[in-house]
């Protein structure tokens, strides 16, 4: 049988009949907004002043800056531990002049609107003779291209405008959203938000057009009498400026009266266009259109609400995702100068509070019953600080171990065990227990008064006695009526 290893790509781009770019250095970007106009990435900038869109944005960046960031180390001790501090050393210092790392953050996240975003990494050894980043810079994404052999990142310099030229390893960390083999690009969502802006403009400016036209009251002068074309034309200027100066003076033989053209209620078809538009582009930036622009129809509506804020909770935890692949690349760098590649690396990961922290409580709070946790990974993930030799702490209360038992396999036991639980919910002390604490606190109580006041009437219930309880009984009910019917 041959050997299956070292053999080339089958359907790699320089085999395919219809690839046009196989005869190049670099792939064109198969944007069709950019290939019809025939320009790059810079266009997408007036894109992003559009007002719908600049309010779309700082919201997704409220978002993604609304979680804390944090590193989770690639192992618990030696090389793996150190390098993890190191990371947190490097994140500590600014990433570059004038930048802080949200701004980073921000930046690799416009890759979900322009398709891609680059990094680039300036190396420097410190004080220590450690490999750190001198500088972490945002770059445009003109500068670059992608290879038509590999589609690995070129830099397009003034030397080579329109190959570039090979990026050296550990330089660039490149940003992709829904790339793809045709599309190293990735997906730009400014790309499906050009055509609705464009248009937006166009209403914009005829709405204008309409209000300078139509908006203002059409103002009618009756003359009487003879009257020249001289005297007509000063009527005409007078009445222009009372438009603007809510003042004109004019001969008791002439009649002025105003109407205003414009309809009451209702839209124009401009105005139309413009909420149109703005909602297109909030679908393709958020993939919802509630926030942005809500609709007669969507008002009030909470399945609506609650189905647009699922699927923007979606959209931003992907988001999330891109960015600290980004930076998860930077600590494996970090790692593998300064402690070799077969030291793991830590990662990046967003979280966000105080949900997470209620979140791993929970898990926390019913794993323990059962499973060792470690003290540094619950201080981590709830965000506490562990506390110093000495200090005085809080009680804590440990959790009972949970108590597994075997299942009985034998007919005897099997009765036996359903005999017990039907004791057990019939038990009459339980019962009269029961009923005394739930059902004599109400029999004296004004009805008018009482919904007010169960709180007062039951100050220590406790709803999980009751629901045991309740499921026991219904438990043994159920069996009980079905050995009986079997016999």
């Amino acid at each position: 049988m041959p050997s299956l290893v070292s053999r080339p790509p089958l359907a790699a781009r320089d085999t395919d009949i219809y690839a046009v770019a196989q005869w190049m250095q670099t792939l064109p970007n198969p944007d069709p907004i950019l290939r019809r106009l025939g320009s790059d990435q810079r266009i997408y900038a007036a894109i992003a002043y559009d007002p719908h869109v600049a309010g779309e944005m700082r919201s997704a960046r409220a978002a993604l800056l609304g979680y804390q960031s944090r590193i989770i180390p690639g192992g618990d001790r030696g090389a793996a531990r150190r390098a993890a501090d190191l990371c947190r050393e490097v994140m500590a210092a600014s990433p570059s002049p004038g930048m802080t790392w949200p701004d980073i953050y921000w930046a690799v996240a416009q890759a979900v609107y322009r398709g891609y975003s680059v990094l680039e990494i300036v190396w420097q050894r410190d004080a220590a003779g450690r490999i750190v980043p001198a500088a972490v810079i945002d770059r445009p994404q003109h500068r670059f291209a992608f290879s038509a052999h590999d589609n690995s990142l070129r830099l397009l310099t003034r030397a080579n405008p329109w190959f570039g030229e090979a990026v050296p390893d550990r330089r660039c960390i490149v940003a992709r959203h829904a790339p793809s083999y045709d599309d190293p690009y990735g997906l730009a969502l400014f790309s499906a938000c050009f055509w609705p802006a464009s248009f937006k403009r166009a209403g914009l400016r005829s709405l204008v057009e309409l209000s300078k036209k139509f908006g203002l009251p059409r103002v009618t002068a009756k003359m009487s009498g003879a009257w020249d074309e001289a005297s007509a034309e000063d009527l005409a200027n007078r009445l222009q400026s009372m438009l603007l100066d809510s003042v004109a003076v004019v001969s008791d033989q002439v009649e002025v009266d105003t109407d205003s053209t414009v309809a009451r209620g209702g839209e124009s078809p401009q105005e139309r266009l413009v909420k149109i538009c703005n909602r297109e582009i909030s679908k393709a930036l958020t993939s919802q259109t509630l926030a942005g622009e809500m609709t007669d129809s969507q008002a009030g509506s909470r399945a609506a609400a609650e189905t647009h804020r699922g699927r923007e909770i979606a959209v931003e935890r992907a988001d999330r995702e891109i960015v600290s692949g980004a930076i998860t690349t930077l600590y494996r760098w970090i790692t593998d100068l300064n402690f070799g590649v077969e030291t793991p690396a830590p990662r990046h990961e967003f979280h966000g509070e105080p949900q997470a922290r209620q979140d791993w409580a929970n898990i926390f709070s019913t794993a323990r019953a059962y499973l060792p946790i470690s003290q540094a990974e619950a201080y981590e993930r709830l965000g506490l600080t562990p506390p110093k030799t000495g200090e005085e702490v809080l009680a804590a209360t440990p959790a009972a171990p949970m108590q597994f038992a075997a299942a009985p396999t034998d007919r005897r036991e099997i009765a036996a065990a359903l005999q017990t639980a039907i004791e057990a919910a019939a038990d009459p002390d339980i019962l009269r227990g029961m009923s005394e604490r739930l059902v004599n606190p109400i029999i004296d109580a004004d009805p008018e008064t009482l919904r007010d006041r169960l709180g007062e009437l039951y100050p220590d219930l406790n709803a999980g006695g009751i629901e045991d309880m309740l499921a026991k009984a219904q438990f043994a009910a159920h069996e009980w009526g079905r050995l009986t019917a079997n016999g």
